[in-house]
């Protein structure tokens, strides 16, 4: 398991623990959650990756900004990949969840009605929180949903290519459920381009049956990491685990079937491959 499991998690996975999205653990933390908030529906994620941009064709800061924005984003705002099978689980402790509009999506395509965040929680988060802020909502009420019609959304995100990913305000405080892609996503660019360490991979690798493939390539188009290449010779597609970031979004084009997740710390090289 990654550190945050092992310092946040008691045993599971750090975002499967109830007690990081409980009301004490956001009373302890309310000033950075509130100020997590307004960042996400300021210019912050734009302004950052202007600013990534720019230091990044300085050689002495590049290398500098993995374990320097690693260490402000744990105070601020830092997230997990996961799949839709860790997401059934979360979805069985939370008791409130609203669906609001994606600030990435709205800052990179101007558009205000992509709404593929979710706030989570047990009560008071979701709901009084991050009301507070009408210009998320597009000064309506917040959409609150129940957790089967959040969940059905979420598998229908899958099929448009979203990614699933869960957000700290404040590590260990656990509020958000984004859905996104490389293109779509200031913070995941800004990831996996730019080696920001805003997100990190998920617990899985997922793995290609060599044996059930079909080589119809549909899981490549799936992938925003490239992880998924093809051989001609074989016919068969393979993902390559280094790249993998473990969400497990291609298996829901494999019609065959072929494509698992396995654990990503039982795989030698990658059990500390996180970024």
């Amino acid at each position: 398991m990654c550190k945050y499991c092992v310092e946040h998690g008691e045993g599971k996975k750090w975002y499967l623990n109830a007690k990081n999205y409980s009301n004490e653990l956001l009373a302890k933390h309310e000033d950075i959650v509130k100020d997590g908030v307004e960042k996400i529906d300021s210019v912050a994620p734009l302004t950052l990756g202007r600013e990534l941009n720019r230091y990044r064709k300085i050689p002495i800061v590049r290398r500098l900004i993995p374990s320097i924005t690693q260490r402000k984003l744990e105070r601020w705002h830092f997230g997990q990949v996961l799949p839709i099978e860790d997401v059934e689980e979360i979805f069985g402790f939370i008791q409130l969840v609203v669906r609001f509009p994606c600030a990435c999506r709205s800052i990179l395509w101007g558009r205000r009605d992509q709404r593929y965040c979710y706030g989570i929680g047990l009560g008071i988060f979701p709901d009084q929180i991050m009301g507070q802020y009408p210009d998320i909502t597009e000064d309506l009420h917040l959409e609150k949903l129940q957790k089967d019609e959040a969940l059905s959304a979420l598998r229908g995100h899958e099929g448009q290519g979203n990614l699933h990913s869960v957000w700290t305000f404040g590590m260990p405080f656990t509020g958000v459920i984004c859905n996104c892609t490389l293109q779509d996503c200031i913070t995941m660019r800004a990831s996996v381009v730019y080696g920001a360490r805003m997100l990190m991979k998920g617990e899985y690798v997922a793995h290609i049956d060599i044996e059930k493939c079909n080589g119809c390539k549909e899981c490549m188009k799936q992938c925003s990491f490239g992880a998924i290449t093809y051989s001609s010779t074989l016919g068969r597609a393979k993902i390559n685990p280094q790249v993998c970031w473990g969400c497990g979004i291609c298996r829901i084009v494999c019609g065959e079937d072929a494509i698992v997740l396995k654990d990503r710390n039982a795989i030698p090289g990658l059990k500390d491959n996180w970024f």
